[in-house]
């Protein structure tokens, strides 16, 4: 979820707080009320659990004592769209050491969104039957049997399937060694 802070510039003077009225992006459709302070209402307020990459529209109700003041009209209400959301990856592999012709696994872990397609390099090359992998869970193994030795820098880059939220890459340096033994 998002979270966004959210004020008005104005405050009515005898009011005893205010009621912040969230609406849906077509400003009729109420989705939510909170009573805030009136300090909170010109410093601003967090408003959290927000869905990333949504229009919304707010505005407030300035709170009358119920004897001498009445409640005010909502104020006129501000639009926003709240940022979209971000993913991670971070990279493990099955084994401590990468030795060349061998299998490995090399697991990726995603935080943020778990619908999409994650590819896996090495040196900034696909790795072969480790591209545009879908993703359904909150991780995705590939399968990769290195043919070279030293440095490798492995790496996977995710793309979410939605539009709310920010794709993400992660990089792990690593160093094959010779196979030793009969094959």
């Amino acid at each position: 979820s998002t979270s966004v802070v959210l004020s008005e510039a104005s405050v009515v003077s005898n009011a005893q707080s205010y009621i912040a009225n969230l609406y849906a992006s077509d400003g009729t459709s109420l989705i939510e009320t909170r009573t805030v302070t009136n300090s909170q209402v010109p410093t601003g307020f967090l408003w959290s659990g927000l869905s990333p990459n949504t229009s919304y529209k707010f505005g407030f109700t300035a709170v009358g004592d119920g004897s001498n003041y009445v409640n005010s009209q909502i104020s006129p209400l501000v639009a926003f769209t709240t940022p979209k959301a971000a993913t991670s990856i971070t990279l493990a592999f099955s084994s401590m050491t990468l030795t060349s012709n061998t299998p490995i696994n090399i697991t990726a872990s995603i935080t943020g969104y778990t619908n999409g397609k994650i590819t896996f390099w090495s040196n900034g090359k696909r790795i072969a039957k480790c591209i545009s992998m879908i993703v359904s869970t909150s991780t995705s193994t590939c399968s990769w049997k290195p043919a070279t030795r030293g440095f490798s820098l492995v790496s996977a880059t995710y793309t979410p399937n939605s539009s709310s939220y920010l794709g993400s890459s992660t990089s792990a340096s690593t160093i094959i060694v010779r196979r030793i033994g009969q094959r």
